[in-house]
């Protein structure tokens, strides 16, 4: 299982473009506000890189689906996410920013104990797709992969990233 760090960096990274929105349009507050949206996007993004390039050099293992199903439709869902922030955030009055804090406190809450930071909007803008499968001893994981189209049988080698989550070596 990934540390808390990975999973923020993971949770914060999928709402980078967010942040960046916020940062341009001053929706905090100009300065220190602002600057800080775009630290975090900026530091998160890095930080997904990090992850990322350091998951490649994982050792790989085989694995033997029996069945895969995309999950890339839920990454609609952060973009439902994204509105209720983005919306709250254009009156930058002190109640406002206390009520968009506890928001974001919550969803990242919600986000970070059920792993839905994998299916991570910026992953899907680099190519990255989430598949949930079920493995020949029965076994579902969530497997990331850059393939279009995942067969229902098929083998095939990834690293281990999470309890449950796999990123596929190269298709």
């Amino acid at each position: 299982m990934p540390t808390l760090l990975v999973r923020t960096v993971l949770f914060t990274s999928a709402y980078a473009p967010l942040l960046v929105l916020f940062a341009l349009l001053d929706s905090l507050g100009p300065g220190w506000p602002s600057a800080t949206c775009a630290a975090v996007a900026g530091i998160s993004l890095v930080g997904l890189a990090a992850f990322w390039h350091g998951a490649r050099a994982l050792p790989p293992v085989r694995l033997e689906l029996t069945s895969a199903r995309s999950r890339d439709a839920e990454v609609l869902g952060f973009f439902a996410s994204y509105v209720i922030p983005f919306a709250a955030a254009q009156d930058t009055g002190l109640r406002h920013r206390l009520a968009l804090l506890l928001f974001l406190a919550v969803v990242a809450g919600l986000s970070l104990r059920s792993d839905l930071f994998w299916v991570n909007p910026v992953l899907g803008l680099v190519g990255v797709r989430v598949y949930e499968v079920e493995t020949v001893a029965g076994r579902p994981l969530l497997l990331l992969t850059r393939r279009r189209f995942l067969p229902q049988r098929t083998v095939l080698l990834a690293a281990q990233v999470g309890a449950h989550v796999h990123l596929e070596r190269g298709p």
